[in-house]
């Protein structure tokens, strides 16, 4: 089973290309060494802790936890 479940990321950008284009933007920010905005004390189910995780893994949890937001630039456009 994939954690955290796909429906619940859906929830949070409403359809897959921009929970995509969410997740990728903000993993590739981590990657070039932007502060990880999850609590660094937490430790995920798995045991890993924040500074372990890949940025990817990192972004998603910042999307699940509503920490990344995005801003749609034309009306119109889903």
């Amino acid at each position: 089973m994939i954690e955290p479940p796909i429906a619940e990321l859906l929830d949070k950008s409403g359809d897959r290309y921009t929970l995509v284009m969410m997740v990728s933007k903000r993993a590739r920010q981590v990657t070039a060494g932007s502060q990880s905005r999850l609590d660094r004390d937490k430790i995920m189910k798995d045991s890993i802790k924040d500074e372990n995780r890949k940025s990817l893994t990192t972004a998603i949890y910042e999307v699940l936890e509503g920490k990344v937001n995005y801003v749609r630039k034309k009306e119109g456009i889903k």
